[in-house]
């Protein structure tokens, strides 16, 4: 199958009741990212290289909140205290929606770059993101994406992603293509 397997990774995660049948299958060129809303359980966001899709039945149906060519959202996040507000990162894409994905404004930052590999927002501070930049490193920003200060230069190229619990000290996880996920306590130091 071609673009209809995209969403392999939403059929190993939201299977269906009667068993390992898909409850949907999305056609998309490639797939790169899912965020669930922290609050309302039934709302997924679904990341690929053309744009963003939102199922608001639990992964049944989806609709475009984005179909932008080359508009790669290979991270998702939504913020755990105001789930209205949702972030996209990727090649060249870094871009926020205040109102639960309707509408998307690009986010003002001083990144060095905007190849945004890895993204994830804390669940402990809304304000606190992490952005994985290729070819220049780990940065975390306190206040919702503007400022943003390097933690680390250290990380593999192949980072693909990132997580952050939101424990105290916060606990940051980057999955890496070839070489599994790596994990830091300290927001820096993965390993």
């Amino acid at each position: 199958m071609s673009p209809s397997i995209v969403l392999a990774i939403v059929l190993g995660l939201l299977l269906s009741q009667r068993g390992t049948s898909p409850i949907s299958v999305l056609s998309a060129g490639d797939y790169h990212s899912l965020a669930f809303n922290p609050t309302e359980a039934d709302v997924v966001f679904f990341g690929h290289h053309d744009g963003v899709m939102l199922s608001e039945d639990g992964g049944v149906t989806w609709r475009n909140v984005v179909a932008r060519r080359n508009f790669d959202a290979m991270a998702i996040a939504v913020d755990f205290k105001d789930s209205r507000l949702v972030y996209a990162a990727g090649h060249d894409v870094f871009p926020a929606s205040r109102d639960g994905g309707t509408t998307w404004s690009p986010v003002p930052h001083n990144l060095p770059g905007s190849d945004i590999h890895g993204f994830a927002v804390s669940s402990r501070d809304p304000k606190r993101l992490f952005a994985f930049v290729v070819g220049y490193g780990l940065f975390v920003s306190d206040d919702g994406g503007s400022a943003w200060t390097r933690l680390s230069t250290q990380l593999p190229a192949d980072v693909m992603a990132l997580a952050a619990s939101g424990s105290s000290p916060e606990t940051l996880y980057a999955a890496r293509m070839r070489a599994g996920v790596l994990k830091s306590t300290d927001g820096a130091t993965l390993g």
